[in-house]
C-alpha cells in the first residue's frame, strides 16, 4: 500500500507543451513519488485535474459556462470550481507556472484559504500577454512601456488574438496584476535577467525572488569531443523555430551567408529553408547529445530574439560539448557571461553573425579553444534542483501543524535517495 506523501501540490499550467512542460515532467521525475502532484489546466472553457505530469491521470474534468476569454481578468464560475478542488483535494501548495487560459482568481483563492502561493516566471505574459516582449513583426519591444503601446501590435498580434485587446487593457491588465502579485509568498525566477526583468517592472519585494537553474539529465561527456578537421562549418540549430525564437533571422543568415562551405543543420520543428540547410525534424531530447556528435557539429545557433528566461536548448549544447552563438539578451547572454563557452552576439545585425560565421570555417582553432573551456561549464543537476526545491516546498509544509513531522520524516528519505 502506497504511503500517504506530506503533502499536495498543485501546478497550474497550460496544456500547450513546450518548455514548461519539460520543467513539470522533471519535477514529477524528482517528486511523483514522494509528494502528490497535481496538474490544472483551463481551455475551450474546460478546466481539467490530472494526477501528475508524468502519469496523466484524469482526476476531474468540468465545463465551465463559457471559455474564458484573455480579457476575463475574474470569472465567479472559474473560481468557484478552484476553491472546490482546492478543498477537495486538500492542497497544500498551490505552484503557478502559467496562467494562460485561467484567471486571475488564480492568486486570490488560494490567498482566502491560506494555501501558500509559489509562482515560476518562465515568461513574460504579466508584463505583456504575447508572453516574449516580441511585436508582431518578431522584434522585440523592451516591455511597451506606459505611454509607448502599440495599438495595431495588441490587436493583432497571433498570441494574442482579441480585436479589442488595446493601450487600456493592457494597462488593467498590468494594473491587476500588481494587486494580485502581492498574494504570491514566492516567485521562482530560472534566471538572474528574467528575475531582473519582470521584478523591476513591477517592483517585487527581493526577500519574496529566488533564482532556481533549471537541472538537466544529461551528463557531459568525459570523452573529448572533436569533429573532422575539414574545410567546412557545421552549424546546428536547435529547437522549434518561431518568430521569438529567431526564425526570421536566421532564414535572413540563410540568404546571406554566401559560402558553400557553411553547412547548417536543424534539430526541431520549423519552417527554414535553404540549400545550404538540411531538416532533421523533432528529436528526442534523451538522445539528442548522440544525434548532434552522429552530426558532427562544429558550432550551435540560438538566436532568440526575446529575453530568454532559461533556455533547456543551451543545456543540451553544453552538454554536448559544442559551442554556442547566442543573442544579446536574457538567460542566454547572462549563461554565456559566466563562462567564455561561445560567441554572443548583435541579433539586430545579421550580417555580423554571417561574418563570425565565415570567419569561424577558416579559424576552427578558435572552435577548439571554446570546446576546451566547455568542458568545466557548470550544468546544475537534477540532484541540485531536487535540494533546491525540497527547501522551497519544505518551507512552506513544514509551517503546517499537521504535516510538519510528516515532511520532517520524508525529507530524509527523498534527501536519501
Amino acid at each position: 500500500m502506497r504511503k500517504i506523501p506530506p503533502g499536495n501540490i498543485l501546478h497550474v499550467t497550460h496544456p500547450w507543451g513546450g518548455g514548461i512542460s519539460t520543467y513539470l515532467e522533471d519535477l514529477d521525475g524528482l517528486f511523483g513519488d514522494s509528494l502528490q502532484f497535481f496538474v490544472l489546466t483551463c481551455c475551450d472553457g474546460k478546466l481539467i485535474l490530472k494526477n501528475g505530469k508524468g502519469h496523466d491521470e484524469m482526476v476531474l474534468r468540468y465545463s465551465l459556462p463559457k471559455p474564458v476569454r484573455i480579457t476575463d481578468f475574474f470569472y465567479a464560475e472559474y473560481a468557484d470550481r478552484l476553491r472546490m478542488i482546492l478543498k477537495e483535494f486538500d492542497i497544500n501548495i498551490v505552484h503557478v507556472n502559467s496562467t494562460v487560459g485561467h484567471t486571475f482568481d488564480i492568486f486570490n483563492i488560494p490567498k482566502l484559504l491560506e494555501i501558500p502561493l509559489i509562482f515560476t516566471v518562465h515568461d513574460f505574459y504579466h508584463i505583456c500577454p504575447t508572453f516574449h516582449m516580441v511585436d508582431e513583426r518578431g522584434i522585440y519591444c523592451k516591455g511597451c512601456e506606459l505611454g509607448q503601446e502599440r495599438e495595431g501590435c495588441l490587436k493583432n498580434h497571433p498570441y494574442i488574438d482579441h480585436p479589442n485587446f488595446d493601450k487600456e487593457t493592457l494597462n488593467r491588465w498590468r494594473s491587476e496584476f500588481v494587486r494580485v502579485k502581492e498574494n504570491v509568498d514566492q516567485f521562482i525566477f530560472p534566471s538572474f535577467s528574467a528575475q531582473e526583468i519582470f521584478s523591476s517592472f513591477f517592483e517585487i519585494k527581493a526577500d519574496k525572488c529566488r533564482v532556481i537553474y533549471h537541472g538537466t539529465h544529461l551528463d557531459k561527456r568525459e570523452s573529448p569531443y572533436r569533429p573532422k578537421i575539414r574545410n567546412t562549418l557545421r552549424v546546428g540549430i536547435l529547437g522549434s523555430m518561431l518568430r521569438h525564437k529567431g526564425e526570421p533571422l536566421i532564414n535572413v543568415i540563410l540568404k546571406r551567408i554566401g559560402d558553400n562551405n557553411i553547412q547548417f543543420y536543424h534539430f526541431g520543428d520549423g519552417n527554414l529553408r535553404s540549400r545550404n540547410l538540411i531538416n532533421y525534424g523533432p528529436y528526442d531530447r534523451s538522445k539528442i547529445l548522440d544525434i548532434l556528435r552522429e552530426h558532427e557539429i562544429d558550432v550551435m545557433l540560438l538566436l532568440s530574439t526575446w529575453p530568454e528566461t532559461f533556455s533547456y536548448t543551451l543545456s543540451e549544447s553544453i552538454a554536448a560539448g559544442i559551442p554556442p552563438i547566442v543573442t544579446n539578451m536574457g538567460a542566454l547572454k547572462e549563461r554565456l557571461e559566466q563562462e567564455e563557452i561561445g560567441w554572443i552576439v548583435d541579433y539586430d545585425n545579421p550580417e555580423r553573425i554571417c561574418r563570425l560565421l565565415r570567419f569561424l570555417r577558416k579559424n576552427k582553432n578558435a572552435i577548439a579553444a571554446r570546446r576546451e573551456w566547455i568542458k568545466n561549464a557548470y550544468l546544475k543537476s537534477m540532484g541540485e534542483m531536487k535540494s533546491d526545491y525540497l527547501e522551497v516546498y519544505g518551507s512552506f509544509l513544514s509551517r503546517n501543524g499537521k504535516l510538519k513531522q510528516l515532511w520532517q520524516k520524508w525529507k530524509q528519505k527523498l534527501f536519501n535517495r
